[in-house]
C-alpha cells in the first residue's frame, strides 16, 4: 500500500529556474557552433571575379558578425545562470511546485 508524504524543506532539489536557463544556453551554444561550422565550409573555389569575391566576403563578414553576437549572448546567459543557484531546497518553492513522494507503507 502506497500512501503520498510531503518532502522535508531540507532535501534539495534540482532548481526549475537553473534548469531553464542551463537549456536556453545549450540551445544557443548549438546555434553558435552551427555557424561556425559553416563560417568553416565557405571557401571561394571558383575563378576569381571582383563581383564573386565581393559577395564572398561579404557572406563571411555577416557570419563573422553573427557568430560574434552570438558568442556575446551566450557570455550573458552563462553569466545569468552563475548568478541562479543550481540546487534549491523544497522549503524555498511555492507550495504548487513542491513535490510529493509516495511511500510504500509497512504492514507489522
Amino acid at each position: 500500500m502506497y500512501c503520498l508524504n510531503k518532502y522535508i524543506a531540507l532535501d534539495l532539489e534540482l532548481n526549475s529556474y537553473w534548469k531553464d536557463e542551463n537549456e536556453n544556453n545549450d540551445i544557443e551554444v548549438s546555434k553558435l557552433n552551427r555557424k561556425k561550422g559553416k563560417f568553416g565550409e565557405i571557401m571561394m573555389i571558383e575563378e576569381i571575379f571582383p563581383g564573386k569575391i565581393e559577395a564572398y566576403e561579404q557572406k563571411k563578414s555577416e557570419l563573422h558578425e553573427e557568430i560574434i553576437n552570438l558568442e556575446l549572448f551566450v557570455k550573458e546567459l552563462k553569466a545569468e545562470r552563475k548568478k541562479t543557484s543550481k540546487h534549491t531546497t523544497m522549503g524555498d518553492l511555492p507550495e504548487e511546485e513542491r513535490f510529493r513522494r509516495l511511500v510504500q507503507r509497512v504492514n507489522t
